[in-house]
């Protein structure tokens, strides 16, 4: 009697009946668990990061448009964060289940995504307070939002191998540059060519209806069995969380490292626009000219960043990232013209893709095996404080020192924040 052929060899032969673009897609089986993995964690975030990017840069505008005073423009932006800072710890109950992790995170994005669809649908189902109704939508995004926070970087260690993290991620940023890019562009045309309020509501509803394809990706993803246990479902008190925290001294220092930065980061926010529009009189052109050079230099940048890590390593990235990004303010301050923000602008793009590259991996590395979601999560509260705080104290220095002085005071404190990393151990 003649065996039957493994999985293996049956797709081997099988393979020459498969075209390119469905391997490439993952429309069809894989016996390489490695390379399907990573395929998805690229097409995921390409779908992912092209709509969200749409969402987060015209649903402040779409909400302006609808009547929102500066506090409800304020609360649209910081609210999911916000909520995120409640959710973390039990979204990281939720996915510290290793067999359920992916579902977990495939649910999430279907929620996520639907409340796109709700910010189409508010101007015709909502006859008063259209602008209100917009904010408490986005709050609730943040619940879902909180469980894919915490349950990728969970899901990245265990379907990636350590050799390839800094690859991977490189090249996951490359590819969600580019499609964002793409997405701001179309998004532009069509708002532009379309009558209010038509024009967003079409563009929120196909930003819901693509985005989804993103949780047909994460069902792809699979996690072989001897990556790591998976975490019982009893909580442990705050003081076992305290000592387990106190006994992580290189995660302690990490995340003590990156909620600097990202403080930092997030100071510059609201005086960047008023720098470009008030001081130089930028035009919605110019600006963006500028974003796209921004992200166009991203997009080559991360391709070389896995190089980078190599060479350098996580440590010595992030730390001279964080002096690039100081750098950046400086030469902000003393730009003569809008057009000389173009050469600025394409060094920021090399500074601050290395510092978006190798900070997730090197959480992935801080965290140890056991009970990784959980110290995910309090790293992700810290960044979420870090988000909802950093404008607020870059408005202040601005109030308090003026905006130039301000913007120095920022590139200071990046600087600082960036060599900060060198603290960590090597």
């Amino acid at each position: 009697m003649t065996p039957m052929p493994d999985l293996a060899e049956r797709l081997s032969h099988a393979s020459p009946r498969i075209s390119l673009w469905q391997r490439t897609l993952l429309l069809a089986p894989s016996a390489d668990l490695g390379n399907m993995n990573t395929r998805a964690i690229y097409i995921d975030y390409a779908l992912g990061y092209f709509t969200i990017t749409i969402v987060l840069n015209f649903l402040p505008v779409f909400a302006v448009r609808l009547g929102a005073s500066d506090l409800l423009v304020g609360a649209l932006t910081s609210g999911p964060y916000l909520v995120a800072l409640l959710f973390s710890l039990p979204a990281a109950r939720l996915v510290a289940d290793k067999k359920r992790l992916i579902h977990s995170l495939v649910v999430a994005v279907i929620f996520h995504r639907f409340a796109f669809l709700m910010f189409a649908l508010i101007p015709s189902v909502v006859s008063r307070f259209q602008a209100e109704a917009l904010v408490f939508t986005n709050l609730l995004s943040g619940i879902p939002f909180s469980v894919l926070s915490v349950g990728f970087f969970t899901m990245f260690a265990y379907a990636v191998p350590p050799e390839q993290r800094a690859h991977v991620m490189s090249r996951r940023f490359s590819i969600g540059s580019l499609t964002s890019m793409l997405g701001l562009l179309l998004a532009g045309f069509w708002l532009e060519g379309s009558p209010f309020p038509f024009n967003y509501q079409m563009l929120f509803l196909a930003s819901s209806v693509i985005g989804l394809g993103s949780a047909w990706y994460l069902s792809r993803i699979r996690l072989s069995s001897g990556d790591a246990p998976s975490n019982g479902s009893v909580s442990p008190s705050w003081r076992a969380r305290w000592a387990q925290i106190k006994g992580q001294r290189r995660f302690v220092r990490f995340a003590v490292c990156a909620t600097a930065t990202n403080l930092t980061v997030t100071m510059l926010t609201p005086l960047y626009p008023i720098l470009l529009v008030n001081r130089l009189g930028a035009s919605d052109g110019w600006i963006s000219i500028l974003l796209t050079i921004y992200t166009a230099t991203s997009v080559v940048a991360a391709l070389w960043m896995d190089r980078v890590l190599r060479w350098w390593g996580t440590r010595q990235t992030l730390a001279w990232s964080g002096v690039g990004m100081g750098v950046y303010c400086a030469l902000l301050v003393i730009a003569p013209s809008v057009a000389s923000l173009i050469p600025i602008h394409i060094f920021a793009g090399i500074v601050i893709i290395g510092f978006s590259v190798a900070l997730p991996n090197g959480l992935v590395e801080a965290c140890p095996e056991e009970n990784r979601a959980d110290f995910t999560a309090l790293y992700m509260i810290l960044v979420n404080i870090a988000v909802f705080a950093g404008p607020l104290l870059g408005s202040a220095f601005s109030t308090a020192f003026g905006m130039l002085a301000a913007i120095l005071i920022v590139g200071v404190l990046r600087t600082g924040a960036g060599l900060l990393f060198l603290w960590l151990e090597s």
